[in-house]
């Protein structure tokens, strides 16, 4: 009886992610507050502080020492 109800719990689980969105649903999917960064410019200034201070780059890593200077 367990193995049963676990299995069953996983196939609810994943079932939950397959959703389809309407056409007249994704304008409130594609509004700001949704972005995964809804700010980018605080976004980019949070990213320059911590880059500064650590010396090192994430993503889109470019030229510039750890002062903060490029």
């Amino acid at each position: 009886m367990m193995k049963h109800t676990f299995w069953l719990l996983c196939i609810v689980c994943v079932l939950q992610g397959c959703a389809t969105v309407e056409p007249w649903e994704r304008g409130t999917m594609a509004r700001e507050e949704m972005a995964f960064v809804p700010d980018k410019l605080d976004q980019n200034f949070r990213d320059h502080i911590h880059y500064s201070k650590e010396g090192a780059r994430m993503v889109g890593a470019g030229s510039g020492g750890g002062c903060g200077c490029n």
